[in-house]
C-alpha cells in the first residue's frame, strides 16, 4: 500500500471530513492515518488501496479545490514516524455506495463474494436447473461452485488486477465465459455427474430451466397480495382476544392470599386500567410491522447481458417502475438492485429479456431469503486449496463436504 501526503486543506477539517471531502475525488479506497505538523504546516497522510496508483491520485488531488482552499498532494519521499489514530478513519459504508466504490479485500474473500455472485446470476437465470440439484443431492451446486471457483482462480493468477476487486474478477469471468455458454456450462456438469453416478442423461431445454415458476409460498402469498385485509381481518380479532381476556382478569385481593398473589392481582389491576389503550398500541405495532413503507417495495435485480447499459439508457425504465434505492453492484459487474412499488412488481418483471441499446435485460424479483442464501453460495469447501485438479479424490472430498443445509437452493 502507497502513502501519500495531503496540505491546504481547510484548518478545520478533522479526519472523518478529510475523508469524506476527498473520497468524492479520489473514488477509491483508503483510510486517513493522522496529521502531522513541520515548519511547512499541517499535513494528513492518507494510506491508499493496493489497486490505486498514487501518482494517478496525487494528480486527482492537485486538480481539486474546495471553496477557495486548493488541495497540495505528494507522495512522501520520506513517511515520518507517525502516531497513528487510535480509530483511522475510513470512507463510511453510505458514501462507498453513492461513490460506487468497488468492495476490496483479501484474495479469499474477493473470491467467495465473486462465487456466491456468479452462482446467484445462475440461480436467477436458470431457476429450472437448481430444482434439478435438488434431485442430485445437491451435487449440481457442488460441482458449479468447484468449476468456478478453479475458472476464477486462474484468473486471479493471471491478472493481479482481479486480486483485489470482485468488480474487476467478475468482469474478468464473464470476459472468458460469456454468457451465451451458461446453459452449457449447466448443461455438461449436470451429465458429468449423472454419468459418474450411474444415472441416464437428462436432455434438459434452454427455455424450460430459464422459466420462472410462480411463487405458491403461501405466507408469501399473503405479504403480498392480501396483507392489508390478513392485518384489519386478525388485528380485530386480536384486540377483540387481549381486551376480553384482561376483563376476566381476577383483580380481587383477599386476605388469605400471599404477597406474591397480592403482587400479581395488583399487576392485573394495573393492565385492567391500561385496557382502553391497548387497542391502539396493538393497531400501532401491527401498522408498523406489516403495513410500513418497507413492506410495500419489491427488491428487483437487473442483471446486463454480456453488459449493464448505461444509467442514461435505464433512466427511462426506472422511471417508469417508480424504481428507490437504485444502485450498482459493487461486486458483480453487469448488476443493478433496486426497489420498486408493489403495484409496479408485475410491470417490471414483465421488462425481462428487453434489448436496450445492445444488452438484454434479465431481471428478477429478490427472494425473501436471499442474504441468506448468498452466504451459503460462496462457502468454499473445507480444505479448498488454489490449484487443486480436477481428480476424483478431489471431487469426492468436495461431495462430502456439501452438507444439504448448507447447499440447498430453494426454488425462486
Amino acid at each position: 500500500m502507497s502513502v501519500i501526503e495531503v496540505r491546504h486543506f481547510p484548518p478545520k477539517w478533522d479526519l472523518s471530513m478529510i475523508v469524506r471531502k476527498l473520497a468524492t475525488v479520489i473514488r477509491g479506497n483508503f483510510s486517513a492515518l493522522n496529521f502531522a505538523t513541520s515548519k511547512e504546516g499541517r499535513a494528513c497522510y492518507l494510506k491508499l488501496s493496493e489497486i490505486l496508483n498514487p501518482h494517478t491520485v496525487v494528480n486527482r488531488l492537485n486538480r481539486a479545490t474546495f471553496g477557495c482552499y486548493r488541495i497540495n498532494a505528494r507522495i512522501p519521499e520520506v513517511v515520518p514516524q507517525l502516531k497513528v489514530s487510535k480509530k483511522p478513519r475510513t470512507i463510511p459504508p453510505k458514501l462507498k455506495h453513492r461513490l460506487n466504490i468497488p468492495i476490496e479485500g483479501s484474495p479469499t474473500e474477493v473470491l467467495e463474494n465473486t462465487i456466491k455472485e456468479v452462482i446467484s446470476e445462475y440461480n436467477h437465470k436458470f431457476p429450472g436447473a437448481f430444482v434439478m440439484n435438488k434431485k442430485l443431492g445437491k451435487k449440481l451446486i457442488l460441482g458449479m461452485r468447484k468449476i468456478i471457483a478453479q475458472r476464477l482462480e486462474r484468473i486471479m493468477e493471471s491478472d493481479d488486477e482481479t486480486r483485489g476487486s470482485c468488480f474487476k474478477l467478475s468482469l474478468a469471468y464473464r470476459k472468458r465465459h460469456p454468457h451465451f455458454t451458461d446453459f452449457e456450462f449447466i448443461k455438461s456438469t449436470l451429465h458429468s455427474i449423472q454419468d459418474a453416478s450411474g444415472m441416464p442423461r437428462d436432455e434438459i431445454n434452454e427455455l424450460e430451466i430459464s422459466t420462472v415458476t410462480k411463487n405458491t409460498n403461501v405466507p408469501e402469498l399473503l405479504r403480498c397480495k392480501n396483507i392489508n385485509v390478513v392485518v384489519h381481518k386478525y388485528g380485530e380479532l386480536l384486540k377483540a382476544k387481549v381486551g376480553e381476556h384482561l376483563n376476566n382478569l381476577d383483580t380481587v385481593t383477599l386476605e388469605t392470599d400471599s404477597e406474591e398473589v397480592k403482587s400479581r392481582k395488583r399487576v392485573r389491576r394495573q393492565l385492567k386500567s391500561m385496557a382502553p389503550c391497548i387497542n391502539l398500541i396493538m393497531k400501532e405495532i401491527l401498522e408498523k410491522k406489516f403495513l410500513s413503507v418497507r413492506n410495500q417495495l419489491v427488491r428487483i435485480k437487473i442483471y446486463g447481458e454480456p453488459f449493464l447499459p448505461s444509467k442514461e439508457d435505464l433512466m427511462p425504465l426506472t422511471r417508469r417502475l417508480q424504481a428507490v434505492r437504485v444502485r450498482r453492484s459493487r461486486v458483480l459487474y453487469n448488476l443493478l438492485l433496486l426497489s420498486v412499488p408493489r403495484q409496479h412488481a408485475a410491470a417490471a418483471l414483465a421488462a425481462d429479456g428487453t434489448a436496450l441499446n445492445g444488452a438484454k435485460l434479465v431481471v428478477r424479483q429478490m427472494d425473501t431469503n436471499e442474504r441468506k442464501k448468498l452466504k451459503r453460495y460462496g462457502k468454499l469447501p473445507e480444505g479448498w486449496t488454489p490449484g487443486c485438479d480436477d481428480s476424483e479424490d478431489s471431487e469426492e472430498e468436495d461431495d462430502s463436504e456439501g452438507s444439504e443445509e448448507d447447499m440447498d437452493l430453494d426454488e425462486e
